[in-house]
């Protein structure tokens, strides 16, 4: 990631709200922050509705033709595992992370 980039995402709110194209249900998440993996831009976020339960899902940002931004969910759990791994290791001073 560029740093011009980084810079733009650190001064973004990191509430996010994701609609559900199926359903058109809301969520709500809190970016905890953006990791590149294998030339692509992943997502980690705590859904602020579950905030409890200590989960994060991992999401890859995408881009349409009009550039705008919107996210996947990730289901492979090798790339999940990847992802949040290296969002460990950029985050071992701002979290607590318990081992498994």
């Amino acid at each position: 990631m560029s740093e011009e980039k980084m810079n733009e995402l650190e001064t973004i709110d990191t509430v996010v709200y994701l609609t559900d194209e199926e359903d058109g249900t809301e969520y709500v998440f809190e970016c905890l922050d953006t990791v590149e993996y294998e030339d692509n831009e992943y997502a980690v976020m705590l859904p602020l509705d579950d905030a409890d339960d200590g989960y994060v899902l991992v999401m890859q940002i995408e881009y349409n033709e009009e550039e705008a931004e919107f996210c996947v969910i990730v289901e492979d759990e090798a790339i999940i595992n990847a992802v949040f791994d290296l969002f460990k290791e950029q985050n071992a001073d701002l979290f607590e992370f318990e081992e498994e």
